[in-house]
Order: C-alpha cells, then structure tokens, then sequence
C-alpha cells in the first residue's frame, strides 16, 4: 500500500473514532443530566375526578384549581386524549 494513502487511512480513522467518543461522551453527559434534573426536581401532583394527576408545571405561579379547571376542560374537549405539558402565562399584546 502506498505510504501517502496509508497515512491518508490512518488520520481518517483517527479522527473518525475521535469524533465518535465525543459524541458518545455528550450523549451520556446529556443522560446524566436529565436523570438528575429528572430525579431533583418537584412534581406537584393534584387529584381530579378521583385521579392524581401530576401538575402541567411544577413551578407554575397558577393555582392548582386553575389547572384544575384546564385540564378539565382539555379532557373534555379532547375526550380523554389531550395532555397538557406545558402552562404559560402569556405577555400582553398591543
């Protein structure tokens, strides 16, 4: 094998595996992070219609009847398949 196309095989190698760890290092640092925040973080959950259901978001500054009254109402209007992930309080617009 020529020398050039060896050196050329070899530097292809070296930085394809290099690039490889790396990603599998972010990967598995991205893992541990959420395990933690996942593991770490508050659940606020209410009890709607006999069922506990966990808040739509545990640090919301909205009462928990006012999200009661949401995912109610999104039950209903979904018949039982919307979930709410998120509430947000929006900004006024002009």
């Amino acid at each position: 094998m020529n020398p050039e196309l060896q050196q050329a095989v070899t530097i292809l190698l070296v930085g394809m595996s290099t690039v490889f760890f790396i990603l599998l290092l972010v990967v598995i640092s991205a893992r541990v992070i959420i395990a933690l925040t996942n593991r770490f973080t508050v659940n606020e959950e209410i009890r709607i219609q006999g069922r506990t259901v966990r808040a739509a978001s545990p640090r919301s500054h909205l009462p928990s009847h006012h999200q009661k009254v949401i995912h109610l109402s999104v039950q209903q209007l979904s018949g039982g398949l919307g979930v709410i992930e998120h509430i947000e309080k929006l900004g006024k617009t002009e």
